[in-house]
């Protein structure tokens, strides 16, 4: 008895590449929400000057104009810097807030492991879109192809990205192609990438496919 080989081969694809197009979750109406970015560059950087948001069941609507103004996920506050009382150790805060405002905390307390000292650190904020977590990377808002999967979220953008996932899930022989690091099936976590959770994750793109065949467009 022999086992058939599925083959896929990476054509090289970003990430960036299958955001010209993203199904959301509508902050209005919980509903699928269409997302239309142009892109301007594919990799290493993502670059787009408008995008707009259309839901497909309730009036919602949004135009993108800026990072700051638009984004209305999650943001990530870092700093890290030299104790200011021992200059010995690094001091390294980092905390999370759900959206911007102008509330959010411009510093943090942070304890030196050495001196003990806890000193006042700057923070500097972040969209936190670049943490392979379901959002889409214009307005921040929760991917609308999610599922629990293996113990981890399963997501993708729309029918093209989650094809390709499919296909390379699917494959029992993977050749990587020219994209390198900046490839999105090169990033793919570990967990998507296991032979033992095959089954697992092509049931999940299989629920999510019903899901999306139910979506009128």
């Amino acid at each position: 008895m022999t086992t058939e080989t599925r083959k896929h081969i990476d054509d090289g694809a970003p990430l960036r590449w299958y955001a010209k197009e993203v199904i959301c979750a509508c902050p209005n109406c919980g509903g699928a929400a269409l997302i239309r970015g142009d892109v301007k560059y594919a990799a290493p950087l993502f670059h787009f000057e408008e995008a707009r948001v259309q839901c497909l069941g309730c009036s919602f609507c949004k135009d993108w104009s800026s990072p700051k103004e638009s984004w209305g996920g999650p943001l990530i506050g870092w700093a890290r810097q030299p104790c200011p009382n021992c200059g010995y150790r690094w001091l390294t805060v980092e905390v999370s807030e759900k959206r911007y405002n102008d509330q959010v905390n411009k510093t943090a307390k942070a304890q030196c492991e050495s001196c003990q000292q806890t000193s006042e650190v700057n923070l500097s904020w972040w969209m936190e879109e670049h943490t392979g977590k379901p959002l889409d990377p214009y307005f921040g808002f929760p991917l609308w192809l999610q599922i629990y999967c293996a113990g981890n979220t399963l997501w993708a953008y729309n029918k093209d990205h989650l094809n390709t996932l499919k296909s390379y899930v699917a494959a029992t022989q993977r050749v990587r192609g020219q994209g390198g690091k900046w490839s999105m099936l090169n990033r793919l976590p570990k967990w998507v990438k296991s032979a033992k959770n095959r089954d697992s994750v092509l049931k999940a793109i299989g629920r999510l496919e019903e899901k999306l065949g139910e979506l009128k467009r």
